[in-house]
Parts: C-alpha cells; structure tokens; sequence
C-alpha cells in the first residue's frame, strides 16, 4: 500500500499495489507493478473487493488473524487461498477459473475469457474516459521496455485515476463516502486483533516486534482497510441488503446504524466541491479552445492563400 498525497479534495488517497514476476501475458519474468485508488463507484471498487473479501475470511468465516510474532507464522499466509481450511494453500488455477465462470453466469457476461478478462476491459475502459494510448500501455505493462522497465516509476497515475472514474489530471480525487470521521468504537468491532498488535509493536520493553517492518505494515493496511469496510457498506447495502455478510452483528450495531444514517445524509445534502468542478471542465474548455484556434488558423491560411 502507498499514499498518493494531493490528488484532491479527499486527502487520504490510498493506493492498493499489485506486484507481478510474469505471467500469461508476460513471459519476461520481471518484477512489475500496477495499482488502484479508490473507485468512484463503490460496485467498482477494488479496495472495496479487497476489505470485504479480508472481512469474510477474518469475520464470517473465523479465520484466525495472523499471528505477526516472527515472519515465519504468517509470511507464508496466501492473500488468495484454496477453499481449504488451511491458509496457507494457494488458490489453484482451476479453482480460480471455474469461480470467475460461475460469477459470470450469474450476470449474464459472456466472455471467452476468464482469470484475464478484466486486462481486456480495463484497457477499454480507460481508452473510453479519455486516457492516451502510452498511458494505457504502461498503466498495463503492455509491451514495456528498458526505459519503463529500469528508469521510470512503477505507477501511471493519470491512467489509474481515470480507471477509477476520476479525472487523469491530479487534484480531481473527491469521494463522498470518505467524507465523515469513522467513529473509533465502531472501527474497533472489525479486526479486533488489530488493537492487540498494535500494543506489541509499540511496547519498547517487547525487543522482539521493534523492528518488524512487515507486521507494521500489515497492520496500517487492515486500519485502512476497517474504514473502508464501513464507509463502502453503506452504500453497498443500499443495492444488496440481503447479503451474508450484512448479517454480522458490527452492521446491525447501534453505532453503525448511526453513522449509516449520518453519511447517506451528508451524501445526499453534498454537492461537488467547486473546485472539482474546475478540474472536470478544464479538459473541455482547453480541447473547444484548441478547436477554435485551429479554425482560426484555417481561416487565416486560407485567406492569406486567397490574397
């Protein structure tokens, strides 16, 4: 995870990294990344995808949270793990294929491809809202060579704003959802272990946790994650209230049926901020502007010609 800092009128920007040794559409087998802010759209929403699929295993299902003692308990923990009880056996390809099949049944997409589908139409998707064709080959490592390979940074942030509906200029990040402070008590019915290993790796008399990078790490990524959860369930149960994991008890708990309420509110009542506004009228006024200079020029070619 990395913070993405003034992108816009929403400050805390995180961005969620994927980092990738090859693969089918790779065969170089170097080490790349790409990454995803927060969608515009929470159906959208890989952040979302990801808290609520930790969300289950940690809170639906009663996967044991990690145990951040040494590296050696939980660094070989699969984010996507088999159907099995055990962790720490990957998802198989088939496994894999055969679930992507059985979700698109159910919504009626037909595709003949499955575990790389969204490669196909990410790319599209941003081709649609604007985004050039180098920043789409480098936001999706098609045909990358030495220059991006070695000496740029890993990340197209124009493209992957512009994939999660926002402006590809900086400063056009704005979510609503992320508008209200997310009340602590509530915060703390989700992941509880958090606050637990929060306190070991704070305790300067606990030598063992002090210099545990990736355990700090890990827990900055489930605090965001906590919030996320909260923040996107709201709007999410507005479309899909029957869902399982609406059944847990944080969701029917005092404090977030109250802080439910205040952000559909605040949702409701918000208009986009007026400088957002600006951000999303600048492109078009400069493209009618180059439209205008280039009829003039026209215009003036053709009469200087004419004389």
């Amino acid at each position: 995870m990395l913070e993405f800092t003034d992108e816009g009128a929403t400050k805390d920007c995180p961005a969620l990294v994927f980092q990738f040794t090859g693969g089918k559409m790779d065969q170089s087998k170097k080490t790349q990344y790409s990454g995803a802010i927060r969608h515009k759209d929470v159906c959208f929403c890989a952040w979302r995808s990801i808290a609520f699929y930790f969300f289950y295993r940690f809170e639906v299902d009663q996967e044991s949270f990690p145990d951040l003692s040494s590296n050696a308990d939980w660094y070989d923990i699969k984010v996507l793990k088999s159907a099995k009880k055990d962790a720490k056996a990957e998802i198989t390809y088939a496994s894999q294929n055969a679930s992507i099949h059985r979700a698109f049944k159910k919504v009626g997409i037909n595709s003949s491809h499955t575990t790389h589908a969204g490669r196909g139409s990410g790319t599209r998707i941003a081709e649609l809202n604007g985004a050039s064709l180098d920043r789409i080959r480098r936001m999706g490592r098609w045909d990358s060579g030495s220059l991006e390979s070695r000496y740029l940074t890993h990340f197209n942030r124009d493209a992957i704003r512009i994939c999660n509906g926002f402006p590809g200029r900086k400063g056009g990040f704005w979510l609503r959802r992320d508008a209200l402070e997310t009340p602590l008590e509530l915060q703390q019915q989700i992941f509880p272990a958090i606050e637990m290993w929060m306190h070991r790796l704070n305790d300067e008399n606990d030598a063992a946790y002090q210099n545990s990078k990736s355990a700090a790490a890990f827990i900055k990524l489930m605090l965001k994650l906590r919030k996320i959860i909260l923040q996107d369930a709201v709007l999410w149960r507005q479309l899909d209230s029957e869902n399982r994991i609406f059944k847990e008890p944080v969701f029917s708990s005092a404090a977030f049926k109250q802080f439910e309420a205040d952000l559909l509110v605040y949702i409701e009542a918000t208009h986009t901020p007026s400088t957002m506004v600006l951000q999303e009228t600048l492109p078009v006024i400069e493209q009618k502007s180059s439209e205008v200079l280039s009829e003039v020029k026209a215009h003036n070619q053709a009469a200087v010609a004419a004389v």
